[in-house]
């Protein structure tokens, strides 16, 4: 992660061609971790994008931005996420109007409620997230059995490492 004029989302995904073969292909991102980014959103997207399962964590600023970059968002569907940012958490800009757009049942931990698209079933708090909310959201996602206190160790060590802006009590609980 860095900030300034270096800084970069995470994960950047650009559209695909805008009419003709390949302008209906999507993005689909499942089952990832994206972990701190002080200068920019975690992940910035456009185009068609299906953002499911994912764990999204940023004490230093921004989670998911789907915005304009050189397109506009399109189908949209961001879903069944963990998001814990100390900024905006998740926001649909400017997005197409011929196409759906939809927020639905993610968890949220943020100062501000999501922006754009249709919005449902979302689990709305503020920013930090207490480290057991994550392991409930791994729980109802994977097997219970697993032991999910093995993440606290991880989440502490990521935490330090965010840039001195980083907000520890996102692992405490």
């Amino acid at each position: 992660a860095s900030s300034g004029p270096a800084a970069r989302p995470n994960l950047l995904l650009g559209h695909f061609p805008r009419e003709g073969a390949g302008s209906e292909d999507h993005y689909e991102v499942t089952n990832n971790v994206f972990f701190c980014s002080p200068g920019e959103s975690l992940l910035q997207g456009e185009g068609n994008l299906q953002i499911a399962g994912n764990v999204f964590v940023n004490p230093a600023g921004n989670a998911i931005s789907i915005q304009a970059h050189h397109d506009v968002p399109r189908r949209v569907m961001v879903q069944g996420n963990f998001v814990a940012a100390s900024g905006l958490g998740i926001s649909i800009t400017k997005p197409s109007p011929l196409h759906p757009q939809v927020i639905a049942n993610n968890r949220l931990f943020s100062p501000k409620p999501p922006e754009g698209g249709k919005q449902q079933g979302n689990q709305l708090a503020p920013f930090p997230a207490p480290y057991t909310a994550l392991g409930e959201w791994l729980k109802l996602r994977h097997d219970s059995t697993q032991n999910f206190a093995a993440l606290r160790p991880l989440m502490l060590s990521a935490s330090r490492v965010c840039s001195g802006q980083a907000d520890e009590r996102i692992a405490a609980s």
